[in-house]
């Protein structure tokens, strides 16, 4: 196939709307503009202290205060609330206890282990631990058994947390 047929076919295949959007990610990625941004470095533990002023010891201190005026029941106690509903114990009761057990919903629809606390670094699916410290853009192309980094990052949108929020408030 010619370079020009192969284009049309190409963009086409993305989506004339889609098109320049890929086409300005393409130009981020290859010029290093991506990775400079979202280095790793950028996102350690280091540089998350140096952005925020609280001293490690008081750390804990400051979220007792906090959690005492956002969450004057406890979990365990907002579950019990609403134990006696069968329809709201399938559809959210049940999602919080399977994640406090260790079992994430992944994408709305299936439950992966991925522990309690979640390991944010575990593709739960093919139980594999992603390289800490490596960027993004090295691993996405790896190939199998590495091959789809959504997987990984799927526990971090937190999607439990409005389970999780419309049990405390029910």
């Amino acid at each position: 196939m010619n370079p020009l047929a192969k284009a049309w076919w190409t963009a086409k295949g993305v989506g004339w709307d889609n098109l320049p959007r890929r086409l300005l990610q393409a130009v981020r990625i290859r010029s290093g503009q991506l990775r400079r941004k979202l280095a790793p470095e950028r996102f350690s533990d280091a540089a998350f202290r140096a952005a925020c002023p609280v001293a490690a010891a008081d750390q804990g201190e400051l979220w007792a205060e906090r959690a005492k005026r956002f969450f004057p029941v406890s979990s365990a106690e907002a579950l019990a609330a609403v134990a006696d509903e069968p329809l709201w114990n399938d559809r959210v009761v049940s999602v919080c206890e399977k994640a406090l057990a260790g079992e994430y919903l992944f994408f709305g629809h299936w439950y992966a282990k991925t522990g309690w606390p979640v390991d944010f670094n575990l593709d739960a699916v093919h139980g594999i631990r992603w390289p800490v410290g490596e960027h993004w853009l090295d691993t996405a192309h790896s190939g199998p058994p590495r091959d789809d980094i959504k997987l990984v990052w799927e526990p971090s949108r937190v999607s439990v947390a409005y389970f999780f929020a419309r049990a405390f408030a029910r």
